[in-house]
């Protein structure tokens, strides 16, 4: 219960130290005169981009099909193999 009681303290001086500055700060707020020039006219921004974009990947399309693969031939290497087995044995 004492944590319960320090933290509806803290929060209760906190929302009056709150309260207080809200009251001493707030001053009254001086209008900003209207400019003469809208900002479209007064503001101009260019960007420009330093980096260089990749070419553009065109895609052929007029090929209906697709070309059958050639079949893999594997080849094996017998001796190295063999090598292999032995090594894992021991």
């Amino acid at each position: 219960m004492p944590f319960l009681q320090y933290i509806r303290w803290v929060g209760s001086l906190l929302l009056v130290i709150l309260f207080a500055a809200n009251r001493l700060l707030s001053g009254a707020v001086v209008p900003v005169p209207s400019p003469d020039v809208s900002l479209n006219e007064k503001i101009s921004i260019r960007i420009h981009s330093q980096q260089n974009w990749p070419e553009r990947v065109v895609f052929d399309t007029t090929r209906s099909t697709l070309e059958p693969a050639s079949p893999v031939v594997a080849e094996t290497n017998i001796r190295s193999a063999q090598k292999l087995a032995e090594a894992t044995r021991h």
